[in-house]
């Protein structure tokens, strides 16, 4: 198995058949098929920080706030993600669905974490408005903070 980062994927070069994975060494748990996401990347401003991959390594490093995450509507999309309590000073994010669209400020309920070692935060989840259902959580898995499976 060859694992990459975000910035070395080519997509069409793999022919879609590229797995998300948990950053974190003895790990690698599946998170999410890079075909179920592919399309709703966003870039969110004001995020929290996430983890950043360095040679293929988990490596907790502060962020510029700004980062490119994938959308996920529904918690069932994916294969393992875990949540956690996020802390009371977590930095709220702004989100804007595209260039042309009116700002929208987020509430994190919960940051994503790896289902097998409890490791993150590798994204959040939230809503936009005061609809705290469980079942309306929008998830945000960082881009930058998983490794892609590819498979030659």
């Amino acid at each position: 198995m060859e694992y990459k980062e975000y910035h070395e994927i080519e997509y069409d070069h793999y022919g879609g058949d590229i797995i998300i994975r948990c950053p974190f060494e003895m790990c690698h748990a599946r998170v999410i098929p890079l075909a179920t996401v592919r399309g709703t990347e966003i870039l969110i401003q004001n995020s929290p920080d996430m983890l950043q991959i360095k040679d293929n390594h988990a490596v907790p490093t502060p962020t510029n706030g700004n980062i490119q995450f994938y959308k996920v509507n529904d918690v069932w999309d994916f294969d393992n993600i875990g949540v956690s309590k996020p802390a009371n000073d977590l930095k709220q994010p702004i989100i804007k669905d595209s260039q042309d669209s009116e700002p929208i400020e987020f509430k994190i309920e919960r940051l994503l974490v790896c289902s097998e070692c409890d490791k993150g935060p590798l994204g959040f989840a939230g809503h936009q408005d005061n609809n705290t259902d469980v079942k309306s959580l929008k998830y945000f898995l960082s881009c930058k903070s998983v490794l892609y499976e590819v498979r030659d």
